[in-house]
């Protein structure tokens, strides 16, 4: 892991790096791909004080979750990851979509947040 931190102008930056070589198992599936920068960033309200931008996989989220929780924690009974299975096909039933394929993967591979003051009066 690397951290950098100081002053960027009036503001303050940081940004943390993390190298993660070989295969990742469990839920470091979800990290990692093609390196940003801030040019990347989509607008950021002119009212934010802070924000942060992560990089996750979401369309490896549904696909890997039943084998990562396996990895970190006592096997769960047979019957429970075939719940985990059922679930989504009965939403993928239900919503007429592939969650996976069409929701979490159109959602790209990165999570913007951000903190804004509260507007006055409340």
């Amino acid at each position: 892991m690397t951290f950098y931190s100081g002053f960027d102008g009036p503001a303050e930056r940081s940004i943390m790096e993390l190298d993660m070589p070989g295969p990742r198992k469990g839920l470091l599936r979800l990290a990692g791909g093609k390196p940003f920068t801030c040019a990347d960033a989509p607008p950021v309200p002119p009212d934010a004080t802070s924000w942060s931008m992560n990089q996750l996989r979401h369309g490896s989220l549904l696909r890997h979750r039943p084998a990562s929780r396996r990895e970190h924690r006592p096997p769960d009974p047979p019957d429970d990851v075939g719940k985990v299975k059922d679930f989504v096909k009965l939403a993928d039933a239900s919503l007429g979509i592939s969650l996976r394929d069409d929701l979490l993967t159109a959602l790209g591979d990165k999570v913007v947040s951000y903190t804004a003051r509260p507007a006055r009066g409340r």
